[in-house]
């Protein structure tokens, strides 16, 4: 058989081999997890089992039947009654009932009884013992509780720890928790800061100190809830079955005896609750009908009223002829109505100074007034626009539009604006178009030839004598019509645009100076009038002053009659000095030549002074007059922008008016239709009126059905929630139990032994899959490879052969004789023992020379092998050992695989197999070592020794080898 991939399958013998290797950490493990399984189950404390059964009362099979409103009204089948009952006992609400009720947040211990050392351990021993033994009583006493805490209020979620000294039958010492002792009585709430309880003392206490530990609230309702089980019974799905395993014996059947009677009570609430709704909601239904009908009766009691005071006839034709009288009034009030609308909204487009000409009706004295005022300032503030156009702005930027000129624009966009709008009214009406003055000539507009396109085309539709043309000519018309139209109504747009911007631009133009802001129109009005008069006083002023200027140049011009005209005084002072030298003058008997001759002089100095002084002061009236003309024209376009102001906020005010008389007009309108309304359908109802009185005493039947069925139903649910209040009862309350629950001390252990058994047994097989499956004579022949058998592990060089071992050698001689004869052969003895000798020995009884060969070269066996390969004229050093011809390898050497995989080896081997039938060699190399794969070449035959390795070790070299040249040994 060729090399090939061989594969190998795991047998139940490889398995109970990997058991037998790690049976020690095997048998650890399994004794370690039944002792971990005996330690927790027996550490819990010894648990009492008591079940109990509650039947939840639901809608009956003959209620669900009939299909009325009664069992659409109920509460559910009884599956949801069930279902409801268990999620309520479950309830965490419920749940905090019952630790309240049965003071289970409270634990007191007597303090003999804190820290036995395994004494939940010896009660479930002493239980389980009990139980199994079959004895009459339990093995477990019960626990010694001769206090009770009751109205238990502890909020905290961290468990306080008190020590409770019972001093009497009535009172007791409560010590710890980080307060002062203080004494208690019993039946009588304690109460600290933190906590209160009452202690309840139910018999004589044995020992003198209790231990007291408050718990959290959450934490027992969390334990408690977890420690009862509530079921669906799968018989009747009416009942639920609770099951508690509890410590306390007598507290055990507390519990589930205490949660059923809380749940009735929840049930009692329910039902007191639901009741109270559905009488509120009758009562409800009850005001909504009695509501209803009474507006009912009320509106139609009120429609007879309103019918004859409205009509004052009881007879339906004259109410209708009535009607109809109204109904034509008011039909013409509406004409009016519509009339006034859209006069006033006319003129609220029109022109405002105007409306005065022409009085109107309902039209208040204060409004009419209005309009006056309104006439009267557009006249001043034209008049004042005529004074300012006329007038250039003084001291003005050449680069700037005067205030005239932004005036005559808006008169000019506005005058351009109306012709615009009247020209676009004679287009719409087929009028003859004109162009008015602004728009002749008016490259903005350019209408001109507009006018030249629609005056042929006017003349041919009305002229034309074929009516197509006359049709072909109407509808170019039209066509230009509209273009026309629409490029009117952008220049209006355009020129309403315009003379606002010129507004804005006129209002910032004219802004008044600072010192006039804030001033109104009439104060505006009198520094205008103060402005006009010093502005001529200034003037009247500088015509005098040039009167002496002049004067006072003329030499002969005497300058006293001249001192009455001067005003200011340092010009009085000068002509008063210039009088008194000239009376000094006047005396030449007391002045000599010398000093009048000085006074002269003085005279001259003085005249200089005053004109000079005259003509400074003209110079300062003329900037004064310059200031007065910029200041009154500042303040002309101040007042321009007042009577605007003022004007606008008049205009405002009409508008306004205006606005609101359309309002109040439409919401006559409003009222007058509401009312032609209300007439139709009065008449239009008058034929129904008894129908309505026939439909009203129908609703009230119903309404009285209704109530009564609402009240039946009502009632029947009623009944039927509390009949199932009445008949939601216990069917079997817990009883005391008398023996504890079997803790299964034993059966639990060796359930957990044996888990730790499959575990580790799991682990090991695993771990050995995982690192390689050991090789075994059972897989290596089941994949088709010779085993010969096993040999006894025995020290290197025994000669002793037992007889398994002589079995597993003949086995191998038969090996190496079948099917072909192997002259040569490999032993790969490996860790296992030497059996070479033992094997040539064999051979050599069956008459066959055998020379073995040693190839361990990690041995000193003496003169040998290497020495013939280095030396191969000379004679081979063979010794006879034990009747077998033997070469021993030679010494130790780092190179004897080399050495053997030279041709000299190979020429020694074909020698000997002329002087020997069989060449048996040995070495101690594994398989695996390169040392054994180049040796194995060499020789027809190979056996190997296999100790402790995988298969997967042993498929390697069987997959380099020829299956019929292999033979394996096992070592024990």
């Amino acid at each position: 058989m060729k090399a090939s991939k061989v594969t190998f399958l795991a047998s139940f013998e490889d398995y109970l081999s990997v058991l037998k290797r790690n049976k020690s950490r095997i048998t650890f493990f399994t004794l370690a997890s039944a002792f971990t399984v005996f330690s927790y189950i027996a550490s819990r404390p010894v648990g009492y089992e008591v079940e109990a059964t509650f039947r939840e009362q639901g809608l009956s099979s003959s209620d669900r039947k009939d299909g009325g409103l009664t069992s659409l009204m109920a509460l559910g089948s009884s599956s949801d009654h069930q279902s409801r009952a268990i999620t309520v006992l479950k309830s965490k609400n419920l749940m905090k009932r019952l630790v309240d009720r049965l003071g289970l947040q409270a634990e007191i211990v007597p303090l003999s009884e804190e820290g036995i050392p395994l004494q939940n351990l010896f009660r479930n021993i002493k239980a389980e013992a009990a139980l199994l033994l079959k004895k009459a009583r339990p093995g477990v006493d019960d626990f010694h509780r001769p206090i009770r805490a009751i109205d238990i209020n502890y909020p905290s979620e961290v468990a306080s720890s008190l020590s409770i000294t019972p001093l009497s039958d009535t009172r007791y010492l409560v010590e710890g928790g980080g307060k002062e002792p203080r004494e208690g009585i019993f039946g009588e709430p304690f109460r600290e800061e933190d906590y209160s309880f009452t202690l309840m003392l139910l018999n004589k206490p044995l020992d003198n100190r209790f231990n007291l530990t408050l718990k959290s609230k959450r934490k027992v309702t969390e334990n408690l809830s977890n420690k009862i089980k509530i079921t669906p019974d799968p018989k009747d799905k009416r009942v639920v079955n609770l099951k508690v395993i509890y410590e306390d014996r007598v507290m055990s059947s507390a519990i589930l005896n205490s949660l059923m009677e809380l749940y009735r009570e929840w049930l009692e609430e329910e039902n007191q609750k639901v009741a109270s709704e559905q009488i509120q909601y009758l009562r409800q239904r009850e005001d909504e009908e009695n509501l209803l009908l009474t507006n009912m009766l009320y509106k139609h009691a009120c429609d007879q009223a309103d019918k004859m005071n409205s009509s004052g006839f009881a007879s339906n034709l004259l109410a209708m002829d009535f009607l109809t009288k109204n109904l034509q009034e008011f039909v013409q009030r509406i004409s009016a109505i519509n009339f006034e609308v859209e006069r006033l909204s006319r003129l609220k487009d029109d022109r405002f100074e105007l409306c005065d000409a022409s009085p109107m009706a309902n039209v208040p004295p204060a409004v009419q007034s209005l309009f006056s005022e309104i006439r009267t300032l557009k006249m001043e503030a034209d008049a004042l626009s005529l004074s300012v156009k006329g007038n250039p702005k003084i001291g003005g930027e050449d680069r700037m539009p005067t205030l005239g000129r932004q005036l005559y624009e808006i008169d000019e966009a506005k005058d351009s604006s109306k012709a615009l709008r009247e020209l676009l009214a004679d287009l719409q009406s087929d009028k003859e178009l004109i162009l008015k003055e602004p728009l002749k000539a008016n490259k903005k507009c350019a209408l001109e030839s507009w006018i030249e396109k629609m005056a042929p085309l006017q003349v041919k539709a009305a002229t034309s004598n074929e009516a197509s043309a006359r049709w072909e000519a109407k509808r170019e018309m039209q066509a230009l019509k509209e273009q026309f139209s629409a490029y009117l109504v952008n220049l209006i747009q355009y020129f309403q645009i315009q003379e606002k911007t010129l507004k804005e631009r006129l209002q910032h133009l004219s802004d008044v100076e600072s010192e006039l802001e804030g001033m109104g129109l009439s104060a505006s009005k009198e520094l205008l009038a103060y402005y006009n008069k010093e502005l001529s006083a200034s003037e009247s002023q500088i015509v005098k002053n040039h009167f002496l200027i002049e004067s006072i140049k003329n030499k002969e011009m005497e300058l006293s009659p001249l001192a009455s005209m001067i005003e200011d005084p340092i010009g009085k002072e000068i002509a008063n000095r210039y009088s008194k030298l000239l009376l000094d003058l006047q005396n030449p008997s007391i002045r000599s030549q010398k000093e009048q001759e000085r006074i002269r002089e003085e005279l001259l100095t003085q005249r200089g002074y005053l004109e000079m002084h005259i003509s400074q002061s003209t110079d300062i009236l003329g900037l004064k007059t310059q200031l007065l003309r910029d200041a009154i024209y500042a303040l002309q376009g101040g007042m321009l922008s007042l009577y605007r102001e003022q004007i606008s906020i008049l205009e405002k005010q009409v508008s306004d008016f205006i606005s609101q008389r359309i309002d109040a007009l439409e919401q006559e309108k409003g009222a007058v239709y509401d009312q032609i309304f209300s007439i139709r359908d009065e008449l239009k109802a008058m034929p129904e009126k008894r129908i309505q009185e026939l439909m009203i005493e129908q609703k009230i039947d119903l309404v009285k059905k209704v109530y009564t069925q609402i009240v039946q139903t009502i009632e029947a649910k009623n009944l039927q929630s509390s009949m199932e209040v009445v008949q939601s009862v216990p069917v079997d309350t817990a009883d005391t139990p008398y023996f504890p629950k079997n803790p299964h001390l034993l059966l639990l252990s060796l359930a957990g032994a044996f888990l730790g058994f499959l575990f580790s047994s799991t682990y090991f097989i695993a771990k050995e899959g995982f690192a390689g499956l050991r090789a075994s004579p059972k897989n290596l022949t089941e994949a088709g490879l010779f085993v010969a058998g096993r040999v006894a592990r025995k020290t290197k060089g025994g000669d002793i052969i037992a007889d398994r071992d002589l079995e597993t050698l003949r086995r191998l001689m038969w090996r190496l004789n079948s099917p072909v004869r192997a002259k040569t052969s490999l032993l790969l003895e490996g860790n296992g023992p030497h059996y070479g000798h033992q094997l040539a020995s064999l051979f050599s009884f069956a008459g066959e020379k055998v020379l073995l060969i040693s190839l361990c070269f990690d041995q000193n066996e003496g003169f040998g092998l290497l020495d013939a390969l280095e030396k191969p004229q000379e004679a081979y050093p063979i010794q006879k050992r034990e009747g077998i011809d033997f070469l021993a390898s030679g010494g130790p050497s780092r190179h004897g695989t080399e050495k053997i995989l030279s041709k000299e080896f190979k020429v020694l081997l074909e020698t000997c197999l002329k002087n020997y039938d069989r060449v048996i060699a040995y070495s101690d190399d594994t398989f695996e070592e390169g040392a054994a794969l180049a040796k194995t070449p060499l020789f027809e035959h190979t056996v190997v020794t296999i100790d402790d390795e995988t298969v997967q070790q042993v498929g390697y070299l069987a997959s380099h080898q020829d299956l019929d040249k292999l033979s394996y040994l096992f070592t024990d």
